[in-house]
């Protein structure tokens, strides 16, 4: 049987709520989570980047480092990786040879399995250390089954609304449900006082004092490869959190080495630039603040570009009107498209959102870039935002741009 055609199979957006079956499979795999060290990254934005950030400052030590992430852009090996290398299918289908039996009674969710695989693949590889991305919310999340002992968050903001909630109050208990008996340390950001009270509420029941970011800045921080001011801060967070896992783990890493770390962490699909003539740039934003991220991170790096082009695309559930009409000013035309996947947004209803702006739709990503290539000039810039789905076509047009081994 082809076990990875089967978990590929398995639809997506049927999202099972809840750890039981998480729980079920981790005991069906001998518990692996209990004998990995692990950190729990939760929020809206940044997760994916700040779980980089963490996971190569830790390499920097010669340790094994097992990173745990979600969606991935073109295969789900990415999903799982080990210094940054992703899992092998001959893994996947060891897995599904030992398990798959009981994965049948059990019926758990896509997300589900990848998890348990992660964290048996993290056990079996003997890791130091392993850092998982949560997925949607975090009380109910399954990473959080995985009785993490560090938890650290990232900015909060409105998304899955119809899922975690209609307002800020209602996701962030969702969020910061994710602490519980077993967690050790909280790390986050300062939120808005509403959503700090929240956070402190909840770490309060588990006698946890939560350690926030100090708001001073660093000047020695460098980064390479993540643009903007929003991943400086993802950086910050990240280098907190290092502080405060080696304190109470008794671990050491040089400041030169931690530096090193985040000046060298590569994460794709951040504003990304995926070709370099003309040049390209490829976004992940997909809700009202990431796309307000983006628009200044625009703002900063190519305020005086004349001719700059948009490309974008989202899920049918996302609220981007009014981040998308702002962001919209920056740009001389904007072609709406689509992912090709059953949840996009229709071209012509990203259309009628924005408003008074230069535009046209597009049925794919590959004809939207076939159309503004026809137009424009040398110089030029051309920027893709809103879907993951648009990453396979992209990869296979650009030679593999989002490789991680840069």
């Amino acid at each position: 049987m082809n076990y990875i055609q089967y978990l590929l199979n398995i639809p997506t957006q049927k999202i099972k709520y809840g750890l039981s079956r998480t729980h079920k499979l981790l005991t069906v795999c001998g518990n692996p989570e209990k004998s990995v060290q692990t950190i729990q990254v939760v929020g809206t934005n940044g997760k994916g980047s700040v779980s980089a950030l963490i996971s190569n400052i830790l390499m920097q030590s010669n340790n094994s480092i097992g990173l745990y992430t979600s969606p991935h852009l073109v295969s789900i090996n990415e999903r799982i990786r080990i210094n940054f290398q992703s899992i092998q299918n001959s893994y996947i289908e060891l897995f599904f040879k030992n398990y798959f039996e009981e994965i049948k009674k059990i019926k758990p969710s896509f997300f589900e399995i990848m998890t348990a695989l992660a964290l048996w693949y993290f056990k079996k590889k003997n890791v130091d250390y392993a850092v998982l991305e949560t997925g949607l919310g975090g009380r109910l999340d399954s990473v959080t089954a995985c009785n993490n002992d560090y938890i650290v968050f990232t900015p909060i903001s409105i998304d899955h609304s119809e899922i975690l909630g209609s307002n800020i109050t209602k996701i962030a208990k969702e969020k910061f449900g994710s602490i519980n008996k077993n967690t050790k340390q909280c790390i986050s950001i300062i939120h808005s006082q509403l959503v700090n009270n929240i956070l402190n509420a909840q770490a309060k029941k588990f006698n946890i004092k939560v350690n926030y970011l100090s708001t001073k800045t660093e000047n020695n921080i460098r980064i390479k490869y993540l643009r903007g001011i929003h991943q400086y801060n993802n950086a910050l967070l990240a280098k907190h959190a290092i502080s405060v896992f080696e304190k109470h783990e008794k671990i050491d890493l040089k400041e030169k080495n931690i530096l090193y770390g985040i000046k060298t962490t590569f994460w794709p699909g951040r504003f990304q630039t995926i070709n370099k003539k003309p040049k390209i740039i490829f976004d992940v934003c997909h809700n009202d603040q990431g796309i307000q991220t983006f628009k200044n991170t625009v703002k900063e790096n190519y305020k005086e570009q004349q001719n700059k082009y948009l490309i974008c695309g989202f899920e049918y559930n996302k609220k981007i009107e009014k981040a998308i009409n702002s962001t919209a000013k920056l740009f001389t035309e904007i072609v709406c498209t689509e992912a090709g996947v059953r949840k996009s947004m229709s071209a012509k209803t990203i259309q009628k959102i924005l408003e008074d702006k230069n535009n046209t739709t597009k049925k794919s990503i590959n004809d939207s870039l076939d159309y503004l290539y026809e137009k424009i000039n040398h110089d030029d810039v051309i920027f893709i935002i809103g879907s993951h789905f648009f990453a396979p076509a992209l990869s296979k047009r650009y030679k593999n741009c989002f490789a991680i081994d840069k």
